[in-house]
């Protein structure tokens, strides 16, 4: 159930720190089934730790600024975003300024 309805909601970003942690068990669960199976065969591990690790980052991160959960977020509350959102966001509009700029001075 977790892989049916958490992998989708970890890629469109929605709810991605609870569906991350469901599907992180689930690689928990995978990796013991193997060292159960195979003991402790790398060839067999090396895929569900490596999706467990993926998983492991969307848990504690999250998705991150251009993610569903974020634009709802915004959405609701514009002061939503952190600083450093604020910050990057101030960064691209004087990057794009000075790109214009240097485009009209081409020109």
């Amino acid at each position: 159930m977790t892989e049916l309805i958490g992998a989708p909601l970890v890629a469109i970003g929605l709810l991605t720190r609870p569906a991350a942690f469901g599907l992180l068990a689930t690689m928990g669960v995978a990796m013991y089934h193997h060292i159960l199976v195979a003991g402790f065969s790398i060839p067999y591990l090396e895929l569900s730790a490596i999706y467990a690790a993926c998983f492991l980052f969307f848990t504690i991160n999250g998705a991150g600024l251009f993610s569903t959960d974020a634009l709802i977020a915004n959405w609701l509350d514009a002061t939503a975003l952190s600083a450093q959102a604020k910050r990057l966001m101030r960064l691209e509009r004087a990057y794009h300024a000075t790109v214009e700029s240097s485009a009209e001075r081409g020109n």
